[in-house]
C-alpha cells in the first residue's frame, strides 16, 4: 500500500473520530491495514504527527489535529476550587478542573478551550480570558501582614484573597468585617486586586452574623427615608365608594390561622354548610394591588425586591412595614380589602363551582396553629370550633385526593429559633406538623389552583398573559443518582422508565415518621428539577397539576401581585388592555422574580446554618443522636436529630481500624473490624469543635463503633 494512501486513511479515520485516542495496533486494526505493513504504518504515523497532521498523545497513541474548541458562558466557581460554565451557543456543561480556572471568579463571563472529549466522560476545559467581570461585592476579613493589608473572602467561592491596594483600606483594622471591591487581576500566579469600600465593624457585634449575609447577597433591608415619609403621610382609609363595590363580608366568620409570631397576615378562612350540604369556601386575600398601584415608588422597589425573606431572628420585607404589617395585613377586627375565592364543594371533595371576587373582610380571630389546634382536638363547641373542625374535615379530604392524584408532600422536619429580649439565641426545637397546618395548606393550594383554571378558560378565547409556578419533570441522569442512592440506603425502587410523581410518592410514604424521612426527602427534593415562575404553563410536576399559580401571598411575593392586577383586568373585561400592556413585562417578571426567590432561598439557608453553628457552639462536649447524611473517603456526615444541623467525623478521629471508602455503597468499612457506616444509619456523637468563620460543625463518636439503628425499607 502506498504510503499516501495510507496517510490519507489515517487522517480519515481520526477526523472522524475527534477527540477519540486510539494505538497504533487499534489504528491497523481498524483500517484493516496488513500486519507486515505495521512497521510502516508506525513511521507514517510519526512523520504525520511532526508535521502536526495529528496529535502524539502518548506512547503510540494517537488522535485527530484539530483547532481549539472555544466556548464562551458564565463560570460558577465552587470552594474546592474546580468550577463549571454553561455555554452559550449549546447549553452544554463544561467541567473546568482546579488549576485551570485562571484569573476567572465566580459569576464571571469567560471564554473556555475546551480539551478533546474522552470517552464517556464530559465537557472539560481551561478559562482562557475572562470577557467581562460579575460586579460582585466582596465581604469579608480584613488582614494585615507587615507590608500590605488583604481582605479573607467569606464566600469560599472566593479561592484566594483579596490583595488591598496601598491607602485603598478606609481605615480597616485587623479583624474587621468589611466590603471590598475587585479592580484588577493580571496574573493567576497573582492575588487579585482591590479596594475597601465600607468598613462593617466588629464581626462578634451582636446582629453582625445576620447583616453579613444581607450584605453578602445584596439584600435591600431599608426602604428610602422619601419612600417611607410618603407612605407614612398617605390616608389609607377605606372609603364608602370603595366599599359599595365589593362584596361585604365583614358580619361573617371570616379568620386568619398564622405562626404564632406572625406580623403580616395575608389569607383568611371561611367556611359554611350550604342547604344541598355541600361547602362553601372562602379564601380571602390581602388586597394588595389596591394599594400598591402599577409602576408607583412602591411597585418599582417591590419588583426589585421579588420577595420577601425570612431570617431566623428578623424579616426583610417586600413592603414597607406600614403596608405588610398594618394597611394589607388581615388584622383582627380591622375592616380590610380582599380579594376573595369562593368554592362550592361536595362531599367526594370536588369543586361544583367557583367565584372570584372583590371583598372586604373582618376578620374575627387571629389564630396561631397551635391554638387552631387546640379547637380541633377537643372538638370545642363554640362557632369558632364547629367551625374549624369542619375545616379540618374538609382539608383532609382535599387532601386525600391529591395525595390520590400522585400528589407529593414534603413533611419534611423543621426547626424553630427562640431569642431572649436582647436578640440572642436561647434554643431551637423542631417545629410540630399539624392538622392545622395541613388545613390552610390545602385551602390555599386549591384557591392557586382554581384561578389559574380560571384564566386558562379565558385564555380560550383570546391568549392572556399570565404567571404560572411550573415544576418540570426530572432528568434522566438525576433519576439514576436517586434510585442508586436508595438501593445503597436499602429501598426497592418502582419503575422509574417514565417517572410520574406516583412513584416519588411510594418512597415518601414509605419512610415517612422514620429517622431516614429527612433524608430520602432532601434526596428527592434534589432530585427534582427547581420550580420557577414562567409566562408557559407546562403543569406542576410535583403536585401533580396540570395548573398551578401563586395567587396567596401578595404581601410577600411579587408574583401574586401580578396575578391579582391580571385578575381583576378579567374581571372588569378589560383583557385587551392587559394583553397590549402585560405581553412583554410578564417574561422580565417571572425570569426576574424566579431569580429573587433563588436569592432568598440560598440566604435564608446560610442563615439558619450560622445561627445553627452559634447554638452548637454553646453545646460543646454535649452528645447527641443524630443520622448519617453523607458519606466521603475524609469522613461521614451526620445531621443531628431536632437540630438539623450538619457536622462532620473525619476519618482521622476513627482510628479504632483502618477504613476504606466503597463508593458503590456509599460507605466507609473497617478493614479488620468489619464494622461499616453507611447512609440512613442512626448514631450517637459529641460535639468536639465549631468554625464560624469556615461554618465547619466537627463531630466524634462516642465509641467507634455506636450504631444505633440501621433498617431496610421494602416497597
Amino acid at each position: 500500500m502506498k504510503n499516501n494512501d495510507i496517510e490519507q486513511k489515517i487522517i480519515q479515520f481520526l477526523n472522524t473520530n475527534i477527540g477519540i485516542t486510539f494505538s497504533s495496533r487499534e489504528i491497523l486494526r481498524k483500517l484493516k491495514v496488513s500486519r507486515k505493513d505495521y512497521r510502516q504504518l508506525r513511521q507514517i504515523l510519526k512523520n504525520l504527527a511532526s508535521q502536526k497532521k495529528i496529535e502524539n498523545v502518548g506512547k503510540r497513541t494517537y488522535r485527530s489535529k484539530k483547532p481549539p474548541h472555544i466556548s464562551t458562558g458564565k463560570i460558577t466557581i465552587t470552594k474546592h476550587g474546580y468550577g463549571f460554565v454553561a455555554s452559550q451557543t449549546d447549553g452544554k456543561e463544561i467541567f473546568i478542573p482546579r488549576g485551570m480556572t485562571g484569573t476567572a471568579m465566580d459569576g464571571d463571563n469567560v471564554k473556555v478551550e475546551v480539551f478533546a472529549v474522552r470517552r464517556g466522560k464530559s465537557l472539560e476545559g481551561e478559562v482562557v480570558e475572562v470577557i467581562q467581570r460579575a460586579e460582585k461585592k466582596i465581604i469579608g476579613t480584613f488582614m494585615e501582614s507587615k507590608s500590605f493589608g488583604y481582605v479573607v473572602p467569606d464566600d469560599k467561592k472566593f479561592t484566594r484573597d483579596l490583595y488591598i491596594i496601598k491607602g485603598k483600606s478606609k481605615g480597616a483594622k485587623q479583624g474587621d468585617k468589611v466590603e471590598a471591591k475587585f479592580v484588577r487581576w493580571e496574573s493567576e500566579y497573582m492575588n487579585p486586586e482591590g479596594i475597601i469600600t465600607e468598613v462593617l465593624g466588629d464581626p462578634l457585634k451582636p446582629g453582625m452574623d445576620m447583616y453579613l449575609i444581607e450584605r453578602a447577597y445584596d439584600l435591600p433591608r431599608d426602604f428610602s427615608k422619601s419612600l417611607i415619609k410618603k407612605i407614612n403621610e398617605k390616608d389609607y382609609s377605606i372609603q364608602d365608594s370603595e366599599i359599595e363595590k365589593r362584596t361585604d363580608l365583614r358580619g361573617q366568620l371570616v379568620f386568619t390561622i398564622d405562626p404564632e409570631d406572625a406580623k403580616d397576615f395575608d389569607d383568611a378562612v371561611s367556611l359554611e354548610i350550604l342547604k344541598n350540604k355541600n361547602y362553601l369556601l372562602g379564601v380571602h386575600i390581602a388586597d394588595v394591588s389596591h394599594y400598591v398601584k402599577e409602576n408607583g415608588e412602591v411597585d418599582e422597589e417591590a419588583f426589585k425586591r421579588g420577595t420577601s425573606v425570612y431570617f431566623p431572628d428578623r424579616c426583610i420585607p417586600m413592603l414597607p412595614r406600614k403596608l405588610s404589617e398594618d394597611v394589607c395585613s388581615l388584622r383582627q377586627n380591622e375592616d380590610r380589602l380582599t380579594f376573595s375565592v369562593f368554592m362550592e364543594i361536595n362531599e367526594e371533595g370536588e369543586v361544583i363551582n367557583y367565584k372570584l371576587a372583590e371583598t372586604i373582610i373582618k376578620s374575627k380571630f387571629r389564630l396561631s396553629y397551635e391554638k387552631a389546634q387546640e379547637l380541633i382536638d377537643k372538638e370545642e363547641n363554640s362557632k369558632i370550633g364547629k367551625n374549624i373542625c369542619l375545616m379540618s374535615r374538609l382539608a383532609n379530604i382535599l387532601k386525600k385526593n391529591r395525595m390520590k392524584n400522585g400528589s407529593l408532600d414534603f413533611d419534611l422536619p423543621e426547626i424553630k429559633f427562640s431569642f431572649d429580649p436582647l436578640g440572642i439565641l436561647n434554643d431551637i426545637k423542631p417545629i410540630l406538623r399539624l392538622a392545622s397546618h395541613n388545613l390552610i395548606e390545602e385551602f390555599m393550594l386549591m384557591a392557586n389552583k382554581l384561578v389559574t383554571e380560571y384564566i386558562i378558560k379565558k385564555s380560550k378565547e383570546q391568549k392572556i398573559p399570565f404567571i404560572y409556578r411550573v415544576h418540570d419533570k426530572p432528568d434522566k441522569k438525576k433519576i439514576e443518582e436517586y434510585v442508586k442512592l436508595l438501593k445503597i440506603v436499602g429501598i426497592k425502587t418502582p419503575a422509574f422508565k417514565r417517572p410520574t410523581p406516583k412513584c416519588f410518592q411510594k418512597i415518601l410514604e414509605q419512610v415517612a415518621d422514620k429517622p431516614e424521612e429527612r433524608l430520602i426527602g432532601e434526596a428527592t427534593l434534589r432530585t427534582m428539577m427547581k420550580a420557577e415562575y414562567s409566562p408557559k404553563n407546562i403543569g406542576h410536576f410535583g403536585l401533580a397539576f396540570k395548573k398551578y399559580t401563586h395567587f396567596t401571598s401578595p404581601i410577600r411575593r411579587y408574583p401574586d401581585l401580578i396575578v391579582h392586577r391580571i385578575l381583576k383586568l378579567c374581571l372588569k373585561g378589560q383583557e385587551k388592555s392587559l394583553i397590549s400592556n402585560m405581553k412583554v413585562k410578564i417574561k422580565d417578571i417571572c425570569r426576574h422574580s424566579s431569580d429573587m426567590e433563588k436569592r432568598a432561598v440560598e440566604a435564608e439557608r446560610e442563615a439558619v446554618k450560622v445561627k445553627q453553628l452559634q447554638y452548637m457552639k454553646n453545646r460543646l462536649g454535649d452528645e447527641f443522636y443524630g443520622i448519617i447524611s453523607g458519606v466521603r473517603p475524609y469522613g461521614i456526615f451526620i445531621e443531628i436529630e431536632d437540630i438539623l444541623a450538619e457536622g462532620l467525623v473525619h476519618i482521622r478521629n476513627m482510628d479504632d481500624d483502618y477504613y476504606n471508602y466503597d463508593e458503590d455503597s456509599l460507605s466507609l468499612y473497617g478493614l479488620h473490624t468489619g464494622k461499616s457506616y453507611r447512609l440512613g444509619d442512626r448514631i450517637k456523637v459529641q460535639v468536639v469543635k465549631v468554625n464560624l468563620e469556615e461554618k465547619q460543625l466537627d463531630l466524634f463518636l462516642l465509641c467507634f463503633y455506636h450504631l444505633i439503628e440501621r433498617k431496610s425499607f421494602v416497597l
